[in-house]
Parts: C-alpha cells; structure tokens; sequence
C-alpha cells in the first residue's frame, strides 16, 4: 500500500512567496488509495524509524507560520 500511496502522490512547490511572505506548499494524492493511513507522522514513522520520523515530524511542525489551512477536494466530471 505504501508505494501505491507513494506512485499516486505529488509535492508542488510555490512559484513564489505568498504577499504575507510566507510560501504555499501543497501534496495532491491522485488517486487516492482506499483505506490507506496519510497521517503525515505515520510516514514519516515508516520511512524512517520511529525516532527520526519525530525528528522529522518536529522540525516540519517549526516550519509552519500560521495554521495549516486544509483543503478536501474531488475531481468533477467536466
């Protein structure tokens, strides 16, 4: 299940900063693979041990200016 979430998953980059200075990431999972856990410590987790996924987990937690805003989408059939 993890490289089916891996193969179906892209990280875009901004093209440039936001007018606030701070930059816009964003992750499309397309398709998304049913049942599967995104929770982004827990991959973190099995990517790289227990230890360094909170390693990891804590400095992407620092990197954030404001509140994540979270956006569900789906595909339309036009």
């Amino acid at each position: 299940m993890h490289e089916a979430q891996l193969n179906a998953t892209r990280w875009l980059e901004p093209a440039g900063q936001n007018e606030d200075k701070t930059w816009t990431y964003a992750w499309i999972m397309d398709p998304v693979v049913p049942k599967a856990d995104y929770d982004i410590p827990t991959l973190l987790n099995t990517a790289y041990g227990e230890e360094k996924g909170k390693a990891h987990w804590e400095a992407y937690m620092a990197f954030w200016a404001k509140p994540v805003d979270m956006h569900v989408l789906k595909q339309t059939t036009y």
